[in-house]
């Protein structure tokens, strides 16, 4: 395993922990320099330590470090790296701990006979991730002689969520469809700023304006994803107006980009709240300097998008904001012993109907799936009564049934039918549920 195989497309990890002798605990972060070739990564020191410049790692296992007079303590770091001091030397180097060859990882152990880089670079798979989760980080010594460091890469990223760095992965949701080549275009923009960034697609396919719709899938989405992981929402019926664009770092470690209009506040209390949140008002990140007024999704979102899940901090982009939009809907609710609330979505192509009752009102009405437990449902100015079961296959094909959903609502379905069709729903049809006796 060459660390340019290992590295190469590690994006913003937390690498080790280590402890400085005057700087308590940092984090090492690895991500791409942007501008430079694929294989070439930026080591970083988190927080910043005092005249601290980020190590620049070479496409091969040689750890190239600025040659000055305190360039020793970098020398540490030839247990796992071999280290070229260049004769230019244009920054200084922060005085890192010596990670230890004696006692590296489980991981590491494997790989270690191979090359001199595989004590560092086992730690990753070939995705820049850690390959093994559980597996103990190197342990770390101070120069001073502190006791070292001992965990896991689990340990790291859950000690601290929201400190998590970001990991390269991009979450992008928009209402463009995917005739028009605009939700192309967007992602170029993003790879162009940084070509080993995992950008997915979440949807595409939100109805135009549907901020509710957007916020329900990208609250549905951040509960899997890992701290770190960036999401770009472009729903933005408000485009060009004097709504802001801002971008949020929650309390469980994701970033969140996109309009304030409400479409990130289900993702943010799904996530733990807000640990900060800034204004987008910083153009150096931007597409380009002439911002249209009809596409922020291309010139400003995208190219954010890219540059946090590449590292930069979000205290670049602008100044903080306090008072983020809310959504503006009424939550579901318990009423006179019924619960009340509506459609939120029909499900595409299977027809079951989600609604917005979260399982907890459910189980706080006291309903709880058994053999003849029934509901009346009124859905609109239509009423059926449905057995209230686990899941599908509880009833018979062609059935009907109420169920809690995989994303945690009450829904209702036909087993391998479409019940929306079956009864003409639509999303925002009021909903209201009574326990039939």
């Amino acid at each position: 395993m060459s660390l340019k195989n290992s590295v190469g497309r590690a994006l913003s990890l937390v690498v080790v922990a280590a402890l400085s002798a005057n700087a308590g605990a940092v984090e090492l972060q690895i991500h791409p320099t942007i501008g430079a070739p694929s294989s070439a990564v930026v080591l970083s020191a988190v927080p910043p330590l005092s005249a601290a410049a980020p190590l620049a790692l070479g496409g091969s296992s040689v750890l190239s470090a600025p040659a000055v007079a305190s360039a020793a303590p970098v020398a540490a770091f030839a247990a796992a790296v071999p280290v070229a001091v260049p004769a230019a030397a244009p920054v200084a180097v922060p005085a890192f701990a010596a990670l230890s060859a004696a006692r590296p990882s489980a991981t590491a152990s494997r790989d270690a006979s191979e090359n001199s880089g595989a004590a560092f670079g086992a730690l990753f798979d070939g995705h820049g991730r850690f390959a093994d989760a559980t597996a103990s980080v190197p342990v770390l010594s101070a120069p001073s002689g502190d006791a070292p460091f001992r965990g896991s890469a689990a340990a790291l990223a859950a000690s601290s969520p929201a400190a998590a760095p970001a990991n390269g992965t991009v979450a992008f949701i928009t209402d463009f469809g995917v005739k028009d080549p605009a939700v192309g275009i967007c992602k170029l923009v993003m790879t162009g700023i940084n070509a080993a960034l995992n950008v997915f697609d979440l949807s595409h396919l939100i109805p135009p304006f549907n901020i509710r719709l957007a916020a329900d899938f990208l609250a549905a989405a951040i509960q899997h994803a890992k701290p770190g992981t960036t999401f770009v929402a472009v729903v933005d019926p408000g485009v060009g107006s004097a709504r802001r664009s801002i971008a949020v770092r929650t309390k469980g470690g994701h970033l969140l980009v996109g309009p304030d209009n409400g479409v990130f506040a289900k993702a943010i209390a799904a996530a733990g709240g807000v640990d900060k949140a800034v204004e987008l008002a910083n153009p150096e990140y931007f597409h380009r300097p002439a911002v249209s007024s009809t596409f922020h999704g291309r010139d400003i979102y995208a190219p954010v998008g890219a540059h946090l899940a590449s590292g930069v901090p979000l205290e670049k982009l602008g100044p903080d904001v306090e008072d983020l939009k809310p959504l503006e809907v009424r939550p579901a609710r318990l009423e006179n012993g019924a619960i009340v609330g509506e459609v939120a979505y029909v499900e595409d192509p299977f027809g079951s109907v989600l609604t917005d009752i979260p399982r907890a009102l459910v189980e706080e009405a006291g309903w709880r799936p058994r053999q003849g437990l029934k509901l009346e449902i009124r859905i609109g100015d239509r009423t059926v009564v449905l057995p209230y079961e686990k899941t599908f296959s509880d009833v018979r094909v062609g059935e009907e049934l109420a169920l809690i959903h995989s994303r945690e609502v009450l829904s209702f379905s036909i087993n391998q039918g479409h019940f929306g069709a079956a009864h003409g729903v639509k999303e925002g049809d009021s909903v209201v549920v009574r326990l039939v006796p």
